[in-house]
């Protein structure tokens, strides 16, 4: 891991977030790590989206990310898979 910064509290329920690069041979991968909301232990879940045209930022804040972004801002998603993992 690389320029790993955090903790980051995006939620409004002030939970843990990380961000930071995993190298590649001669690239890096962004990462989001978002700690479960439940005790720990908690197993480790690699979400991995988008594609072509379609960014996994949008999927991260409007589908099963820890937040919903929403025209009131930034809020916990209960249905999260960061609510045990």
């Amino acid at each position: 891991l690389k320029q790993v910064k955090g903790p980051h509290h995006v939620c409004e329920d002030g939970a843990d977030h990380y961000t930071g690069y995993l190298p590649a041979g001669d690239t890096s991968f962004f990462f989001w790590l978002a700690r479960a909301r439940r005790e720990s232990p908690a197993p480790l879940i690699v979400w991995l989206t988008g594609g072509p045209g379609c960014s996994s930022l949008l999927a991260t804040v409007t589908e099963n990310g820890p937040c919903w972004l929403d025209e009131q801002g930034m809020r916990v998603n209960h249905h999260s898979w960061s609510e045990e993992a």
